[in-house]
């Protein structure tokens, strides 16, 4: 079973100082701040985004999420951006989970070997932050009528 990397975006001391010194770096090497113009520097200044930006194609399983959507890849090069607002009702099934949108198509995100602790923290953070109807339709309990 394959693991999902979760990742709030959120203000966390590391990012934020990622940022600033990459904002730095770029500044200092277009010479807007010491009048002294050094191309390494604002490279570097670049390759500090590139690595902030380019963690979800470190992972073949990645979900990132703040108050206002989700980015979600699983099992493909391709991930979905879903705004919470827009999720209507969310429905789990076998191996897959259905998203009905307000506004567009439904999506369907594939969840095929996947652990199920991470499916599980999928579905809680959709339905936490989107306040969507929850349809549960992984497990039918068949139920015995009694005459």
């Amino acid at each position: 079973m394959q693991r999902i990397h979760f990742d709030k975006l959120s203000v966390d001391w590391v990012r934020v100082t990622l940022l600033i010194a990459s904002a730095l770096c770029i500044l200092i090497g277009y010479g807007m701040i010491f009048n002294y113009e050094n191309g390494l520097i604002s490279a570097f200044g670049f390759l500090i985004q590139i690595f902030i930006l380019s963690r979800i194609f470190w992972y073949k399983n990645f979900v990132q999420w703040n108050k206002k959507g989700i980015v979600i890849k699983t099992n493909s090069f391709k991930s979905k951006t879903i705004t919470f607002e827009d999720i209507k009702t969310t429905i789990p099934k076998k191996d897959v989970i259905k998203l009905e949108l307000q506004s567009r198509s439904d999506k369907k995100i594939k969840l095929r070997n996947i652990h199920e602790d991470d499916i599980n923290r999928l579905i809680r953070i959709l339905v936490e932050h989107s306040h969507a109807k929850f349809i549960d339709q992984r497990s039918t309990v068949n139920s015995i009528s009694t005459s």
